[in-house]
């Protein structure tokens, strides 16, 4: 037989070959051995991700029950020393300024403050920190009130830390006259509550000394409660 005559023979023989080779690849791959490893490694994949995804989310949670723990255990130790702590209220400028110095020494007595009313403001930091020291003082409050046009007017209340000698907090109010002791009432405490919190916590620490030897000029003794309309 030619060579011509025995290829169609040999195509014959090896395309079944070739055929049963990819269906045996095949099988192979699809094998239930091969499918199980394969959704093992799927599992073992996400369980990864899984885990991952959680360790993430406890870090965020643990690091914001942290953050609130230490939030409560800030806010706790400022109202303690907010009680613990002793204020100096200046007279304050401006006309008829009485009723606001007395409703802001109100608001300083209902959170557990002692106030004391019969001192005079120095002129430096320095000074102010030196009868804060040896008087225990942890705050000092000065105010004003200034009128503006059309018959409104301005109060500013502001606090110094006794620790530093320098201010530490200011809230201004605007309306009629009538109207700012009732404002100053509703919203001077929430504005100032965070930094005379921490001033008077510093107040708390040991070790707080002053540089001289001082002369503390006291004003005139005022009574503890505001004189009424009537002279009583």
């Amino acid at each position: 037989m030619s060579a011509a005559g025995s290829q169609p023979a040999l195509r014959a023989r090896t395309i079944p070959f070739g055929v049963l080779l990819l269906c045996g690849l095949f099988t192979l791959g699809t094998s239930p051995g091969v499918r199980a490893a394969s959704r093992s490694k799927v599992a073992k994949t996400t369980q990864a991700a899984y885990s991952k995804a959680r360790k993430k989310t406890s870090k965020r949670v643990s690091a914001r029950a942290k953050a609130l723990a230490l939030a409560e255990a800030r806010a706790k130790a400022e109202a303690e020393a907010i009680a613990a702590g002793r204020a100096a209220v200046f007279v304050f400028d401006g006309d008829e300024a009485e009723p606001l110095r007395w409703e802001v020494i109100r608001l300083l007595q209902a959170n557990g403050m002692r106030v004391q009313t019969d001192l005079r403001p120095t002129d430096t930091a320095v000074q102010f920190r030196d009868m804060a020291a040896a008087l225990n003082l942890a705050i000092y409050v000065h105010g004003r009130i200034k009128d503006t046009p059309r018959g409104r007017a301005v109060a500013t209340v502001t606090v110094r830390s006794g620790v530093t000698g320098r201010k530490i907090a200011s809230a201004s109010f605007e309306g009629t006259r009538r109207e700012l002791v009732s404002l100053v009432e509703q919203g001077l405490w929430d504005r100032v509550k965070s930094p005379l919190g921490r001033a008077c916590v510093e107040a708390r620490k040991p070790g707080r000394r002053h540089s001289a030897p001082m002369r503390i000029e006291a004003g005139t003794p005022v009574e503890d409660t505001p004189a009424r309309s009537d002279g009583t």
